[in-house]
């Protein structure tokens, strides 16, 4: 195994065979999902062929996650660049 390579919990607890997994790095796209609603289902046409019915509830839940996961990935910019900017030689 190369050096650096991560090692999974399933390796580690894997005694009689060595497992290895790598992660897919993911893509990531700077268009919107659609989304509509009929007939009391929410529907969601996304990148990379996404295309989910959900329940009005489903929708909310998923909704809100979206929102705190959107907030929190701005905050980390937001601190980058303030890290960035404070490493910079005066």
């Amino acid at each position: 195994m190369p050096v650096g390579t991560a090692l999974s919990a399933w390796t580690l607890l894997t005694p009689v065979a060595t497992v290895e997994f790598q992660m897919a790095q993911k893509d990531i796209y700077s268009r919107p999902s659609n989304v509509s609603a009929e007939d009391g289902v929410v529907n969601v046409d996304g990148p990379d062929g996404v295309d989910v019915g959900l329940t009005p509830e489903a929708a909310l839940e998923t909704s809100d996650r979206l929102l705190h996961g959107a907030a929190t990935a701005v905050g980390q910019r937001v601190q980058a660049k303030h890290a960035k900017e404070d490493s910079k030689p005066v």
